[in-house]
């Protein structure tokens, strides 16, 4: 008696202790959106100031190749466009980010000296956009231009300094920039050429050492340094050139020196207002949720009373809300599930105890997982959501076992109660501890999946193994530890002993006469059999055909991004702005009531209408009405497309990729967009992208005359003549940014042209003098001069060029191959022998298809503890016959709830065939321990004592687990369409399992038995 009650208190003193150390560690967990991911995409940008297709063939593709040459390297897209290129690495599942920044980094740098020596240095970076955070800010106080300016120069260091952030970047308004714009008169007057005035402006860049003096033997040597760096516009004004006529050419005396306002390249608005946009890039794995609460703070601190803060795209707002969400939805289950219990024990006393099962299992959990890399995310939270249901189930078993063996004690001696009591939970733990290990072994194959599925899903397991471990340990000892403790408190023991044999004789009555008439009646046997055979060939029908596939479930989308390619790259800022307000305008005509607000973030090149939504609903349909009514023009193409922030990082596959292969370059850009203005309005095309966009640049043809220059001196240098031309057309044509000026003021971006203005035909090209020798040409004496609009941009996927259009189509098109030919063939002017139309539907089973696996092997292990459990072949095949009844039950809810075959609801199924036995474990368990005095009955009545022995279990563990996670297969909040399908799946498959456990399974027992006692 002493030795229990020391027991008891033992166990509930070192319960507290868990508590109080579980206080402290999750204080300590770090909190994201997801589990850490570790899948790395770094970007290369890089800058060059030569002709495009000669920095691709001469450094690109050998840069490609290198970069897919890098370990665990997975894909690397490269998109080429005048003057700029970009290089996207995309890193395997599991790799390490630290390592693949520096082997991105070593080739940028290798490639990096292959170009000229004045060109800005490639950057790296990290290239997840979902998980930067992105503000920006107005104010109705102080002109924009001053709080870009005030901004960059308060905030900006301060925002640098936070752990975590890799960089952060600040816009300004009017931003400032030193310009040189030669006069073409004054440089024949003096008759200089553009490369004697390019080089000394090249050269002031630096300082030059011009070797050392050696001192003597006490002294060491000094440097001498020919202090040659300008620092100020009027140093550069001042800035010799060459000796001419006897004295020095000054900068100033053939060009004009000033300090201007740079063309606008970028601009950003909130509706129709100017704004200061702020963004600030993490470091891969780094602690989102604190960086983004200091970031904001830092912030709000440094802006307030001035402007006004808006979000763009910040994971703290979304983290915020989806955790929130997440926790609601797992109290509420948690409520459900508690509630349900009650409801059944219908005693506060015991109900309570069980229900305290629930804080004291995720207690213990926290403990245990603290010691794994396991965070505070939608998936380990909606893991708890899942497993809070069934943490119960165990508790449940105890305390009815309890009960049974205790009905009809009622006033016997405490101690006689308290020995029953220790009985009964040795006569329970057999069923608690198989019935947890077939829960938890269906998740060991998990650790041969691909990198993917254990990246996405391994916090998940996590949690639920050691909830269902924690549940188990305290079904076992500290569930019986309280009762005997209030057993020991309590002078009146009837809330334990009284009632239940009535209780369980009224539940079970119905129950036992179905069973009787089912078992009793052989022509109901195949009828019944039949029935539930077709029912499971019907779900498999389901699930190949009509169940949609996909990675991963997405949280709702609560941004549409309307992205318009600009189709010449020289497009004035006026008519940019232009094609952007018009935009604007269909979207405030047809959809104002679905938008809060409109971003735009409008570049030379590219501009996003970003529509931020009141809500997420109806998403799809809004794509596909503003694909709809936003169509390509000569001006733009366009790819709109839902954005998430801070999104599972998961490639979005679409339904269809169409490659295109004309006979060259001009030509497949052309067909492919023509492909891509005709999909896109067609009905089931959700969105579309193309890659390479179809932009053009401005390039200018120069052909010698060879009939004038062979009338020239012949002292002329054939190539300096040539080389005078190129750089005149060079420099007339556009400003040319030579580099960053280090002034007092800052650095200053240093530009050079030829002329006050650009030149924008041939005919104005053509009036430029050039000097040759003593005599004065115009440019066009000396050469024919053409302008044409070429299609400028690239795109290759591991090195090879790609013309592609990736295609979203809707949900009920069962064959999208066919579906997009046979749009083709109405489009006319299309050759379809130049065009290939491939099914991604296999690089979706590509990253599923090691789950299925685990799933066959999860049936393998279960099978395996059901043979070491259970010893009988025919009791194993009666329990595993439960594996097919869950997972009819699971595809059906997935059909009828319009859900998704993916890693989630596959992570499901793996789940069900460990929860689906565990009520036949429990039946025949039952029947295995009946009384002595059953054994002399018939084999019906034994089958049917057996179930009734063990229905208030059944049902009341089967309701508290779907209670439990009923909220999440709802869906609850933005996140909840992550974990939905596995909640879905669950649900579904425990309730089929409860209707077949109590019918199928009695019958299949009343079968492979005789009438002994075992088979």
């Amino acid at each position: 008696m002493f030795s229990l009650r020391r027991n008891a208190l033992f166990i509930l003193a070192s319960l507290v202790f868990l508590g109080a150390l579980a206080g402290i560690l999750v204080q300590k967990l770090p909190i994201s959106l997801y589990p850490h991911s570790s899948k790395p995409s770094i970007r290369v940008t890089t800058v060059f100031d030569m002709e495009l297709l000669s920095f691709k063939k001469i450094i690109g593709e050998d840069m490609e190749h290198a970069l897919r040459s890098i370990d665990n390297a997975d894909r690397v897209e490269a998109s080429y466009y005048p003057n700029r290129a970009t290089f996207d690495v995309t890193f395997d599942w599991g790799g390490d980010t630290q390592r693949a920044y520096q082997d991105v980094s070593r080739v940028s740098a290798l490639y990096q000296s292959l170009l000229p020596q004045n060109t800005p240095a490639m950057r790296v970076t990290f290239y997840d956009a979902g998980l930067e955070f992105y503000v920006v800010v107005k104010s109705k106080k102080i002109d924009v231009e001053v709080l870009g300016n005030l901004i960059k120069r308060k905030l900006e260091p301060s925002l640098n300094d936070i752990k975590g952030i890799s960089g952060v970047r600040v816009s300004q308004i009017n931003k400032k920039e030193a310009s040189i714009k030669i006069n073409p008169y004054s440089l024949v007057a003096h008759h200089l050429t553009m490369k004697d005035v390019i080089a000394p402006i090249e050269q002031a860049r630096f300082n030059f050492s011009l070797g050392t003096i050696q001192g003597d033997k006490n002294n060491a040597a000094s440097a001498v340094l020919y202090l040659n760096e300008v620092d100020s516009i009027d140093r550069l004004r001042n800035l010799p050139l060459v000796k001419a006529d006897g004295r020095y050419v000054r900068l100033a005396d053939v060009a004009e020196v000033t300090l201007q306002v740079m063309p606008q390249d970028r601009a950003y608005f909130i509706d129709d207002e100017h704004v200061i946009a702020i963004t600030a890039w993490p470091f891969p794995h780094a602690n989102l949720y604190d960086i983004a609460v200091e970031f904001e703070a830092r912030l709000s601190a440094e802006v307030a009373g001035i402007g006004e803060v808006i979000v763009i795209n910040s994971p703290i707002k979304y983290m915020r809300d989806s955790l929130m969400q997440m926790l609601l939805a797992v109290l509420i289950g948690m409520v459900f599930a508690g509630l349900s219990v009650l409801f059944v024990f219908r005693s506060m006393r015991l109900g309570m105890v069980v229900i305290l099962m629930m804080p004291m299992s995720i207690v213990l959990a926290i403990v245990m997982v603290s010691l794994f890399d396991v965070g505070i995310n939608i998936v380990s939270i909606g893991a708890v959501g899942i497993a809070i249901g069934m943490v119960v189930d165990s508790g449940v078993f105890v305390v009815d076992n309890i009960r049974s063996r205790l009905s009809g004690m009622a006033g016997a001696d405490r101690h006689a109660i308290q020995q029953q009591l220790v009985l009964a939970v040795r006569e329970s733990s057999s069923s608690v501890i198989f019935t947890t290990i077939s829960s938890i072994v269906v998740f060991l194959p998990l650790v041969f999946t691909q990198p993917i599925v254990k990246a996405l899903i391994s916090d998940f397991i996590i949690v639920v193994i050691f909830l269902l471990l924690a549940a188990s340990l305290i079904s076992l000892l500290v569930v019986p530890s309280l009762l005997l403790f209030m057993t020991t408190m309590s002078s009146d023991c009837d809330w334990l002993t009284g009632g239940v044999k009535a209780q369980r004789e009224n539940s079970s009555t119905l129950l036992s006469a179905l069973l009787g008439q089912l078992l009793s009646r052989r022509w109901l046997w195949l009828p019944f059999l039949g029935g539930f055979i077709a029912l499971f060939g019907f779900s498999i029908h389901l699930l190949v055909n009509d169940i949609r596939k996909e990675i991963v479930a997405q949280p709702l989308p609560e941004i549409i991004d309307i992205g318009l390619s600009f189709t010449s790259s020289d497009l004035p800022y006026a008519v940019r702005l232009e094609y952007v307000e018009d935009v604007k305008a269909i979207v405030k005509k047809h959809f104002n009531d679905r938008v809060r607000f409109v971003f735009v973030d409008m570049a030379t090149e590219l501009a996003y209408v970003s529509l931020h939504l009141k809500d997420s609903r109806g998403v799809d349909d809004l794509i596909a009405g503003l694909s709809k009514r936003i169509v390509e023009t000569k001006g733009y193409t366009v790819d709109i497309s839902p954005w998430v922030s801070a999104s599972v990082k998961v490639e979005d596959i679409p339904n269809i990729r169409l490659m295109v292969s004309a006979d060259n370059h001009e030509a497949s850009v052309n067909q492919l967009g023509s492909i891509s203005r005709f999909l896109q309005q067609q009905a089931g095309v959700l969105r579309l992208r193309a890659n390479p966009r179809g932009s053009t640049t401005q390039y200018v043809y120069i052909s010698l005359k060879d009939e004038s220059i062979s009338f020239l001196p012949d002292n002329v240098d054939y190539d300096d003549i040539k080389l005078q031309v190129q750089q005149s057309a060079r420099y007339a044509t556009k400003p040319i940014f030579l580099y960053d000026m280090r002034t007092r003021i800052g650095e200053l971006p240093l530009s050079v042209q030829l002329g006050k203005q650009r030149s924008h035909n041939a005919v104005e090209l053509s009036q430029i003098p050039i000097s040759i020798g003593s005599e004065i040409f115009n440019l066009g004496q000396l050469a024919d001069l053409r302008y044409e609009n070429i299609y400028s941009t690239y795109y290759s996927r591991n090195a090879e060029n790609t013309y592609m259009a990736e295609i979203w189509l809707a949900d009920d098109i069962k064959n999208p191959v066919a579906f997009v030919r046979d749009l083709l063939k109405q489009l006319p002017g299309i050759d379809l022998q130049h065009v290939s139309v491939v099914d991604t539907s296999a690089e979706v089973g590509q990253n599923t298809q090691s789950l299925v696996l685990a799933i066959y092997l999860s049936f393998f292990l279960v099978l395996l503890v059901l043979i070491f459990d259970l010893h009988y072949l025919s009791w194993v095949f009666v329990a595993f016959a439960s594996i097919p009844m869950g997972i009819t039950g699971a595809i059906l809810t997935l059909s009828a709830a319009d859900s998704t075959l993916s890693i989630n609801s596959m992570l499901g199924l793996i789940m069900l065939a460990g929860l689906s036995v565990n009520n036949a474990i429990i039946i025949l368990h039952g029947f295995r321990t009946l009384p002595a005095q059953a054994q002399s009955m018939p084999r019906l009545d034994r089958v049917i004592m057996a179930v009734q022995s063990r229905l208030r279990s059944i049902v009341i563990t089967s309701v508290s687990t779907i209670c439990g996670m009923l909220p999440l297969a709802l869906g609850l909040g933005n996140s909840g369409p992550i974990i939905q399908p596995l909640g879905l799946v669950v649900c579904g498959g425990i309730v089929s399992v409860l209707l077949f456990s109590v019918t199928l399974i009695p019958l299949l027992l009343y079968l492979v038995t005789n009438d002994k006692r075992e088979p």
